[in-house]
Formats: structure tokens, C-alpha cells, sequence
């Protein structure tokens, strides 16, 4: 039997996830994981191909599919994935559903830099990069109708950096574990309704906050990053 190309490999895997993607998708995926994987700096945690996909691609696809078939109404438009780094979430949801438009933003020189060549080198027009700081992008404010975030800070932190970019009706998704504390829980709840937004429930075990934009953020956040990180919401 051939040994499988990177591609056929790929498709393996997600196939057996039972996810659906574009037919030019797989392809796209197994360029941007090689360019991943040859970077001599360490953009992603892991190293193992099959561990890359399951974390970088499979993980981020499952939670914005586990959005979707909650009772959440999804905006159309625009995407912004905060603390980017390597690309994911934002790029293989972006890949998933091509005709939205995604920004990856990132603060890090050379995590930007690796996320600039990857538009050409995927042939993929709908993907922007910008290298900054959330707190500091104002011109990014409310212009965006999903806001994607993983391991870029902790869930009120989170809150705070990503919530501010949303537009009325638009939705955070934010990779990290609900509290399971109720106390805990309520706090984090009152955190987004102080930022113009309602948490949203999703199904038991899902490893996700949904947040719901409900109202204008106040102008006062976000706060400097120094103030977020030592006085929480």
C-alpha cells in the first residue's frame, strides 16, 4: 500500500470526525500544517503530525460546529481570531467556511510574520493579518460579527480583549473551560454583561465560553493590558 500523501492523510483524519469541509480545504490545511511544522520558531505546542492536526485543526472546527448547532444565532459577516499565534482557530474555521472574511490578529513579530505568508502560499483571500495588541486596535472596535480566542489570556481577560470588537449581535468564542463553580461561573457572567454582552449555554463537557453582544461595550474598555491582567473584571 502507498504511504498516504500529507493530504490523503489529512482527509483520513477529519473524515473520521465526521466534519465536512470544502473539497480545496484538506489541501490548503496539509500546506499551511508543513509550513507550520518547518518554522524553526515554535508556533505550535506540539509536534507529532497527527497530534498538530487534532489540536490545530480538528479542536477549533469541533467547537465552532458545537456554536453552530447550539441555540445561538450566528451572525454573518466578518471574523477576528485574537492571540492568533499559529493561525488557529482562525484558519482551518476560515478554510471551513471561505466566504467569510477573517482577520488573525497577533502582538508577536514573529508569530505575524509567519501568519503573512500564509494567505498567498494557501491561496486564501478571504485571510488578513494584523499584527498588534487588541486593547490597542480602536479602529477594530465593533466591526466584527464572530471573535475567536484560544489560549491568547485568561476567560475574563478574554472577555475583555475580544467582546469590545464584536458588533451588536455578534458572538465571542472563546476556547477555554466554563468555570465549573457556580460562584465562579456567575462572576464570569457579570464580567460580560459589565462589557455589553450575555454568556451563552452550550452543551455538558463542551470545553467553550459563548458570549453573546447584547449592547455597546462601554468606551472605558478595554482597559491597558497591565490593569486587565491585575484587576479582573
Amino acid at each position: 500500500m502507498p504511504t498516504p500523501t500529507p493530504t490523503a492523510e489529512l482527509e483520513r483524519l477529519i473524515a473520521e470526525t465526521g466534519l465536512r469541509l470544502p473539497a480545496r480545504a484538506p489541501r490548503q490545511l496539509a500546506l499551511w500544517l508543513g509550513a507550520l511544522l518547518a518554522q524553526p520558531r515554535n508556533l505550535t505546542g506540539v509536534a507529532e503530525p497527527a497530534a498538530v492536526v487534532a489540536k490545530h485543526i480538528i479542536e477549533p472546527l469541533r467547537g465552532f460546529e458545537a456554536v453552530l448547532s447550539a441555540d445561538i444565532a450566528l451572525p454573518h459577516g466578518a471574523m477576528i481570531d485574537v492571540g492568533s499565534g499559529n493561525g488557529a482557530p482562525g484558519l482551518p474555521i476560515a478554510l471551513a467556511y471561505p466566504q467569510r472574511p477573517v482577520t488573525l490578529l497577533d502582538s508577536r513579530a514573529g508569530a505575524a510574520e509567519f501568519l503573512r505568508t500564509l494567505p498567498d502560499l494557501l491561496g486564501a483571500p478571504q485571510l488578513s493579518v494584523r499584527e498588534g495588541r487588541a486593547e490597542q486596535s480602536a479602529d477594530l472596535r465593533e466591526r466584527f460579527a464572530v471573535a475567536l480566542t484560544r489560549a491568547a489570556a485568561p476567560p475574563h481577560a478574554a472577555l475583555e480583549l475580544t467582546i469590545p470588537l464584536l458588533d451588536l449581535g455578534g458572538v465571542l468564542i472563546a476556547w477555554a473551560r466554563p468555570p465549573a463553580d457556580r460562584a465562579k461561573l456567575a462572576d464570569l457572567a457579570a464580567a460580560a454583561e459589565q462589557l455589553g454582552a450575555a454568556l451563552m449555554p452550550l452543551d455538558a463537557g463542551v470545553e467553550l465560553i459563548a458570549a453573546v453582544k447584547t449592547a455597546p461595550t462601554p468606551a472605558r474598555y478595554p482597559r491597558p493590558w497591565p490593569q486587565i491582567r491585575r484587576q479582573p473584571l
